[in-house]
């Protein structure tokens, strides 16, 4: 019985990541960044979205309780039925979510000083 093996495809040779592009540089000081100026966010809002990014967007100032934020992380996450609603489901479920393979997901929490 003869054995057919299917040629491999070789891969391209990925890229190393310019130090240049702003997903690197705002990696490069952790996950979390802070910004002051809308006109600032605007902009890499619009760069995350044209390198294919996955954006989400919460807004703080609509939370009164912890309840409220879990609400409003469900609905915009769309995180399963089954989700917990505190901390240990919040990290189960952001695990689950669908990353596109060449760019990420950026979760933007917006008022987040008025929680």
């Amino acid at each position: 019985m003869p054995f057919f093996k299917k040629e491999r495809k070789e891969r391209p040779a990925q890229e190393p990541l310019s130090r240049e592009r702003l997903d690197v540089r705002l990696l490069q000081n952790g996950a979390v960044a802070l910004y002051h100026k809308q006109s600032v966010l605007s902009d890499d809002v619009g760069w995350f979205q044209r390198a294919g990014y996955r954006l989400y967007t919460l807004d703080a100032a609509r939370w009164a309780t912890p309840a409220d934020f879990h609400e409003a992380a469900k609905a915009t996450l769309e995180f399963p039925a089954h989700y917990a609603a505190n901390l240990a489901g919040w990290i189960d479920c952001l695990g689950d979510l669908t990353v596109p393979r060449e760019s990420g997901v950026v979760l933007q929490i917006r008022h987040f000083d008025a929680f």
